[in-house]
């Protein structure tokens, strides 16, 4: 195995100007009633993830910042920020989570895994799953007190297929018509059948039609929803500050004021968390666990998340283009020693979704390593000793490199030669969008539905042409037999029909559900999501 020098691991920077620092501190100095915060505590946060360059703070919703004592605020480390609060432009599960709390989507996923309505009430599903029919909840208003109707809605996905650069334009490539039917009913009108829309929606967060239209740029920075919180001020890369929406329909949020603070280095943001300067830090690494264990007044939650770590292989690259080649890389791994390597935070997995995702077979077996098969099939494939390129990025998971390592160990006890390719992670992602051009040999990546529906894993892996050039009419034919199917129960059943298919050919090795274990102050009473969301309006204070 090679492994070359100069990777980037652990590089992170976080970019805070002088004036936004100096605010940090003078905020922090001040503190809360019942718990101070030191500006000494701060400093050292600020001095640990390194800080240049500088950011523009400013004020969301119309609010000037100042509000006065609302109550604690409870602080919390995210390690990114969003790059807008538009919610029309940034998809990703950290930007979903983020605009959860500011608006409201038409359906979410419950923390038990079930579609269940926000704006909508009822739904109707007709035409093999091609129209969607929603009625709106009555008397949702947004937070400058302008009602949310439907063409809110019908504007929202207007103007994001109006967007040909758009991040969702895969989610809304079927979408032909978006109708108000009237006030409170949206008709939803797809050219192909979408069993998953109803699941799907819930990453759609819905804006104001007037407020949007008159000044979009203004908006993405001071922007107006009808969620449980509106933005006090932001200060991009640094410190996002919500206060709870008055506006708001549901029950009113039990903590009335949050903190976001962006604390790249995860292992920062523990320390912050130890020295009571955050409340929550949604990830903490598998190295930080056991020492927080014996913590005093921090607890530690763990879920399973809806993440799958898993190998990409590139089919027409030499030997990956045999069956029994990839079988063996399939045989040679062992899930077990990678559970182990994350101290406990995986669980084996040998499919494309989680138990946290509609279409998750808990009948379906977990490949166990079988070396010695493994050998065989390598001998079988003819292989000739070639090189094969593992490529990974470091700087998003910390955990990444261990692994990587790892498993290319495995693989070359089975007689592969394997060279390690570690790339940033910005780098990475841009040629996993094109992986079949991009992406040569084999490849270590995770991913999470955040529709939490097989139905997105399926069309990215398995029949997505610029992915991957795997092809198999029967996954083609089940696909398409899934997503008209409205019966939920024959409908799983035609996604682990599918799921085995694919498995016989191997085109990627799925190899454990990530574990998220957050930590929180017992001041505080919260835990993760599947999705890995943080929604405030969860977060309670400690019973």
């Amino acid at each position: 195995m090679s492994v070359p020098s100069g990777g980037t691991e652990g590089s992170f920077e976080v970019r805070l100007g002088v004036d936004v620092r100096r605010d940090l501190v003078e905020r922090s100095d001040a503190g809360t009633a019942g718990r101070p915060r030191s500006a000494a505590v701060a400093l050292a946060l600020i001095a640990a993830v390194g800080l240049s360059a500088c950011s523009a703070a400013t004020s969301g919703g119309g609010e000037s910042g100042g509000e006065g004592d609302a109550g604690e605020p409870v602080v919390i480390a995210l390690q990114q920020d969003v790059s807008t609060l538009d919610p029309t432009k940034e998809y990703s599960a950290n930007a979903t989570g983020t605009y959860s709390n500011i608006f409201d989507t038409v359906t979410a996923i419950s923390t038990d895994g079930e579609l269940e309505g926000v704006l909508a009430t009822e739904w109707e599903v007709t035409e093999e799953s091609k129209v969607w029919e929603f009625t709106l909840r009555d008397g949702v208003k947004f937070s400058n007190g302008e009602p949310l109707t439907a063409d809110d809605v019908v504007f929202t996905f207007e103007t994001i297929k109006k967007d040909k650069t758009s991040p969702y334009a895969a989610a809304v490539a079927t979408l032909t018509a978006v109708e108000k039917v009237d006030d409170t009913t949206v008709r939803f009108v797809h050219d192909s059948p979408r069993s998953d829309w109803g699941r799907l929606l819930n990453v759609f967060s819905i804006v104001p039609d007037e407020a949007y239209a008159e000044d979009p740029e203004a908006f993405a920075t001071k922007p107006i929803g009808s969620g449980p919180y509106k933005v006090a001020r932001w200060a991009v890369d640094t410190v996002m500050e919500l206060s709870a929406n008055e506006q708001y329909w549901g029950d009113a949020p039990a903590v009335e004021r949050a903190t976001f603070q962006i604390v790249p280095s995860v292992t920062s943001a523990v320390s912050a968390l130890r020295a009571g300067d955050v409340d929550i830090v949604p990830t903490v690494p598998p190295e930080e666990i056991e020492s927080l264990e014996s913590a005093e007044n921090i607890e530690l939650e763990t879920a399973e998340t809806n993440r799958v770590a898993y190998l990409g292989m590139n089919l027409e690259d030499g030997p990956l283009s045999d069956n029994s080649f990839r079988q063996a890389i399939a045989a040679a791994v062992d899930r077990e020693a990678m559970v182990t390597v994350l101290a406990g935070q995986a669980k084996p997995n040998g499919q494309p979704v989680t138990p946290a995702t509609f279409g998750f077979d808990e009948d379906m077996p977990v490949p166990t390593r079988d070396l010695q098969a493994a050998k065989e099939l390598v001998s079988e494939s003819g292989y000739e000793g070639e090189t094969i390129t593992f490529t990974y990025p470091t700087d998003r998971t910390p955990w990444m490199t261990n692994l990587a390592q790892l498993i290319a160990g495995q693989i070359e006890e089975a007689g592969i030669n394997v060279e390690l390719a570690p790339v940033k992670y910005s780098s990475f992602l841009s040629d996993w969008f094109d992986a079949k051009k991009s992406l040569k040999g084999i490849y270590l990546h995770t991913y999470g539905p955040s529709g939490m529906d097989a139905a997105t894993p399926i069309q990215e892996f398995l029949t997505n042409p610029t992915r991957t050039s795997y092809s198999n009419e029967t996954v083609n034919q089940l696909t398409a037999e899934q997503l008209a199917e409205d019966d939920e129960a024959a409908r799983a059943d035609a996604i682990s029909e599918l799921f085995q298919a694919a498995s016989e050919d191997a085109p990627y090795v799925w190899l454990f559900t990530e574990l998220q274990t957050g930590g929180v102050s017992a001041e505080f009473d919260w835990a993760p999501r599947a999705d890995t969301q943080v929604r405030v309006k969860e977060v309670t204070p400690a019973s």
